[in-house]
């Protein structure tokens, strides 16, 4: 799921949101590895406009195969959001991710948050390529988050043997761009 999703959601990011939105609270969000302030992964999509009011609907299509997911998204401060897709089903979210750094892990990494910062925090890291991108995961904290444009691309410039730890190339100062959490929803209906 994560493979083919991650790409859709993260090219979300240029919709944009409508200034005329109402916005995210200001407040910290908490994002853990099964929820966002209470939304729980594979909850029903109709769920979310319940939690965040200020949700408006979109479309993704994926490129594999063309086929439409209904999603929605919610405006944050600073142009940023909060993107819910839904996949196989149509019906419940099976990924949420965020831009905002008003989002928080359980250890209290957000975006703009370091690779320094979450070594810090004790937390182990995991390193994926889906389709050639780079997704880090925050084992105790069960989130995934991508990191900063030019910190990714001088990741995938320099040349490592597969069998060298990834920390060993990418540089303490980059920032994480996205927070990223997704599960398989299990067969069945979602709630009303």
């Amino acid at each position: 799921m994560v493979k083919s999703a991650l790409v859709v959601v993260l090219s979300a990011a240029l919709l944009g949101a409508s200034a005329r939105v109402r916005q995210v609270p200001a407040s910290p969000l908490r994002m853990t590895a099964t929820s966002l302030d209470g939304f729980v992964l594979c909850d029903s999509l109709s769920h979310v406009s319940r939690a965040f009011p200020s949700a408006r609907d979109t479309v993704f299509v994926s490129e594999q195969d063309q086929t439409k997911s209904p999603g929605k998204i919610v405006a944050a401060q600073a142009g940023a959001h909060v993107v819910f897709r839904t996949w196989q089903d149509r019906r419940r979210v099976w990924q949420i991710s965020t831009n905002s750094p008003g989002v928080r892990t359980s250890s209290g990494l957000h975006v703009g948050s370091t690779i320094g910062d979450a070594l810090g925090t004790g937390q182990r890291l995991r390193f994926d390529y889906p389709e050639g991108l780079l997704v880090i995961t925050l084992v105790s904290d069960g989130v995934m988050f991508t990191v900063d444009d030019s910190s990714a691309a001088r990741f995938y410039r320099r040349q490592f043997d597969d069998q060298e730890h990834p920390l060993r190339v990418l540089d303490r100062a980059a920032k994480i761009k996205e927070l990223i959490i997704g599960r398989v929803c299990p067969r069945g209906r979602a709630a009303t």
